[in-house]
């Protein structure tokens, strides 16, 4: 189906295709083989973008899922930290207070 542009300074309609298929039908033959011929480059390169995507997405999980696991072991690491320095500080804290009052705790 054509549409119409619009009319030239002459009188004459101007119409312009509005399918692929009749963009086609008004090319020459070695116009269209061009045509194929970038269609098929499109292909190729909408591929590998599209390979790219998915190994992209699939690296995106696995740093997602050790990023979940680091905050774990941060958790794990803290509650040690807190449970090997808690003593020690209660400790060096009682050592000073009696330091300070001349007694040995």
């Amino acid at each position: 189906m054509f549409r119409v542009l619009g009319r030239t300074d002459h009188g004459f309609i101007v119409r312009v295709p509005t399918t692929l298929s009749e963009v086609i039908e008004t090319m020459s033959p070695l116009q269209v083989q061009f045509i194929e011929a970038l269609d098929k480059e499109l292909t190729k390169v909408q591929n590998f973008y599209r390979e790219r995507e998915k190994e992209a997405l699939l690296r995106s999980a696995v740093i997602k899922e050790q990023l979940n696991e680091l905050k774990d072991h941060r958790k794990i690491f803290h509650v040690r930290i807190f449970y090997f320095l808690v003593p020690s500080v209660f400790f060096l804290t009682l050592a000073a207070v009696a330091g300070l009052r001349g007694t040995t705790p």
